[in-house]
C-alpha cells in the first residue's frame, strides 16, 4: 500500500494494519459503533439525525459529559461528510464506486503537512459473466461477506490504500498503513458504514 503523499515515502517494509469497527445494536435505538486497535476500544461513535458524534474510549454522550468528544461529522443531504476534528476539518464524499448502485468515498485531507488524496479503485468488469471484481482481500488475505459496504480506495498513483471489509452481520475490518491518525481512519471507514445521510421528509409530498 501507498499513502498518496506527496514526498516520496518507502512503504515496502510496512506492514498494513486492520482495525475493527464493531456495530451494537440497540432495541428502539440508533446503532453504537466501538473502534478497536489491537483489543483496546480507542474510539465510539453515536448518530443523531444528521449529525455523527464520536468519543475517546468505550462511550460517548451526545447531550451531557461531553468531555471526551474528539470528532463531529456532520452529514448534509447532497452526499457529503464533513469531518470535525480538533485541529482540522476535510470532506468526505460519497461517489459512484465503479459498480451499479453501489457507492464509495472519495476524500483528501492534510496530514503532517501532506497532502492525502484517495478515490475508489475501479473494479473489473466481467462481460461474459456479467460481473464485478474487486480484491477486498489485502496484505492479510481476508475474505469479507458480500456487501455494499466494501470499498478500495487508492492514492493518485492506483496503488489501494484503505479498504472496508464486512466481515460478520455487526463487526467491520479497516486496512489501511499505519501512517494515518487512527481517529481520521475511523471517521473515513465510519462514514463508509453508516452511509450518507437521508432526510426522512425528502420522499414525503405534502
Amino acid at each position: 500500500m501507498n499513502d498518496g503523499s506527496k514526498k516520496e515515502i518507502d512503504t515496502s517494509k510496512i506492514s498494513s494494519v486492520i482495525y475493527i469497527v464493531k456495530r451494537d445494536k440497540r432495541p428502539l435505538k440508533l446503532p453504537v459503533y466501538h473502534f478497536y486497535d489491537n483489543g483496546t476500544c480507542l474510539f465510539t461513535a453515536k448518530r443523531k439525525d444528521n449529525n455523527i458524534y464520536i468519543g475517546e474510549g468505550f462511550d460517548v454522550h451526545i447531550n451531557k459529559n461531553m468531555k471526551n468528544h474528539v470528532a463531529h461529522i456532520y452529514q448534509d443531504d447532497a452526499l457529503h461528510n464533513i469531518v470535525f476534528l480538533k485541529d482540522m476539518n476535510f470532506k468526505i464524499k460519497y461517489v459512484n464506486s465503479g459498480k451499479p448502485n453501489h457507492l464509495s468515498l472519495d476524500t483528501h485531507f492534510t496530514y503532517n503537512n501532506r497532502e492525502i488524496k484517495w478515490s475508489p479503485k475501479t473494479p473489473k468488469y466481467d462481460a461474459i459473466k456479467d460481473k464485478y471484481y474487486l480484491n477486498f482481500h489485502g496484505e492479510h488475505h481476508h475474505t469479507p461477506i458480500g456487501s455494499k459496504k466494501n470499498i478500495v480506495l487508492q492514492n493518485d498513483n492506483g496503488s489501494t490504500t484503505f479498504i472496508v471489509r464486512k466481515m460478520d452481520e455487526d463487526m467491520f475490518e479497516i486496512e489501511c498503513l499505519p501512517l494515518i491518525d487512527p481517529l481520521i481512519i475511523f471517521t473515513i471507514g465510519l462514514s463508509d458504514i453508516i452511509g450518507p445521510y437521508i432526510d426522512p421528509l425528502a420522499e414525503i409530498e405534502f
